[in-house]
């Protein structure tokens, strides 16, 4: 009988129980990073608890054990709670997002 045993739970490397904050300015590009501890793990993104999707602004990648999130052309909406939800494992990320300073 050959029963295989199951995959240990995919864990974030370098993740603490508390979230990481960034301060951004609007115009800015947000490079978010989660490194895996499987180069297969799944992982989805989310702001405030929505599913991101890639579109003209959000651009997703999966490299090696990386997993990638990057958002163009910040807008002050974009600020939030930022998730990086690897199923067993999840990191969060506040992110402030300032209005652009005038130039006179």
């Amino acid at each position: 009988m050959c029963a295989s045993s199951p995959e240990p739970p995919v864990t974030i490397l370098g993740n603490s129980e508390h979230p990481e904050h960034h301060s951004l300015v609007a115009g800015d590009d947000l490079i978010l990073e989660c490194e895996m501890s499987r180069s297969n793990a799944p992982v989805e993104w989310y702001c405030d608890g929505r599913l991101l999707k890639p579109d003209s602004r959000t651009h997703i990648e999966s490299r090696g054990t990386v997993r990638k999130l990057v958002l163009t052309c910040l807008e002050l909406s974009d600020k939030g709670e930022y998730m990086c939800d690897a199923v067993d494992d999840k990191m969060i990320i506040l992110v402030k997002v300032q209005g652009n300073k005038m130039v006179i």
